[in-house]
């Protein structure tokens, strides 16, 4: 089974849950252990969540609770926000729906490979992080102000006063650069607090950039990465066969944010009246009229004129095997398209407030030297 990177699983704690539920599987494919058998599937998380503290100890242990009272895998996993990501559940839920659960906790662990792609049947999607260097920038940005502001501050301190008596015993009249200087730092307090305002900023861009909530630990996701996920949920509905009808049904029942939920409904009800799937998508934002169409042609067949027939094959199981490869991989693109796009717009900002930080710094350095230095050379050229 293929799918998408976003949909793997990258913390530890959430792949160690994976695997003793994949292994739980392997051990027990009926379920029929008893409920004091070690092999079992509750008592192996149980297990778990001894290697775990905190938080994620809790969460993992919900999971064997709501186990052991008879709730079934997917189920116990969505009653615990914390112990799986909420795509990764999504995922379980549709493959509980084929039988494939099996194959798609196996699929939840693959990694990329070195070179940070994703495969796609044979192909490549670059993949792009943007998160990195979001802390390593911001942080060049406040420690520059706050070095600058502790030398300007020494200067206003000792530095200046001493030129101002020097110029007053030699009855030279200061420069206007420095004057300006003088002048400015009449307001050292309100540069202080300024100062620390912009340093909360900085906070504030960095939990905004990483898509970090204040309210609540964890990360949040956007509407825009969200719904790079769903595109991803689709590539995995066409690719195992199921009617994407039937897939975007799940979605709207199960999905645990309300503004998608309400939009997969939507979707949902539209082909119940039989409007097509792909343009249902469509028609809710989730594609553009050229992906749709894009798809709808991936799976329409040709015929001998070249014209196509225009037969609704979306909703049906008989979709030739290379049409649903070739939609998922056209979804696995846009999934990825979606979530670097915002990526790439946050990296723009980032760029440029790294700019405009550098520029302010400069001009702020500039002048002070020049009202320095034109204070000396003047003072030099008098006492010459």
């Amino acid at each position: 089974m293929i799918t998408h990177y976003l949909l793997t699983i990258s913390k530890p704690q959430e792949r160690a849950l994976i695997r003793v539920l994949l292994m739980a599987i392997e051990m027990d494919p009926g379920g029929k252990l008893g409920a004091e058998d070690p092999r079992n599937m509750t008592k192996l998380v149980e297990n778990l969540a001894h290697e775990f503290s905190g938080r994620k100890a809790r969460s993992i242990r919900q999971v064997a609770g709501l186990l052991s009272e008879g709730m079934s895998m997917v189920d116990a996993l969505e009653q615990t926000p914390g112990a799986l990501d909420p795509s990764a559940v999504l995922a379980l839920r549709l493959a509980s729906e084929t039988g494939t659960v099996r194959e798609t906790l196996a699929s939840l662990l693959r990694q990329d490979d070195s070179r940070d792609r994703a495969e796609l049947d044979g192909s490549t999607v670059q993949r792009f992080d943007f998160s990195r260097g979001v802390d390593g920038r911001l942080f060049q940005i406040g420690f520059g102000f706050v070095v600058t502001w502790l030398i300007v501050s020494f200067l206003m301190l000792f530095i200046i006063p001493t030129f101002e008596k020097m110029f007053d015993e030699f009855e030279i009249a200061l420069p206007t650069s420095m004057l300006w200087l003088i002048a400015i730092s009449r307001y050292d307090a309100l540069i202080f607090w300024s100062l620390i305002l912009f340093l909360v900023s900085l906070f504030v861009i960095q939990r905004r950039l990483k898509g970090k909530s204040f309210w609540r630990r964890g990360k949040r996701r956007s509407l825009s990465e969200q719904t790079a996920h769903l595109l991803a949920l689709f590539a995995m509905i066409v690719r195992q066969g199921r009617p994407l009808a039937a897939g975007i049904g799940t979605l709207a029942q199960y999905h645990p944010t309300p503004q998608l939920r309400a939009r997969l409904s939507a979707a949902s009800t539209a082909i119940a009246r039989g409007t097509e799937p792909w343009q249902s998508l469509q028609e809710q934002k989730f594609l553009t009229h050229q992906e749709a169409s894009g798809l709808v042609l991936a799976e329409t067949p040709a015929s001998a004129d070249g014209s196509t027939n225009g037969t609704d094959q979306a909703d049906r199981w008989d979709v030739p095997e290379h049409a649903r490869r070739t939609q998922a991989w056209l979804l696995m693109h846009l999934a990825t398209r979606h979530r670097d796009r915002r990526q790439h717009r946050n990296a723009w900002l980032l760029q440029t407030l790294s700019l405009v930080g550098l520029i302010s710094l400069t001009a702020v350095v500039m002048f002070t030297a020049i009202a320095v230095f034109s204070s000396v050379y003047r003072l030099v050229e008098v006492l010459a």
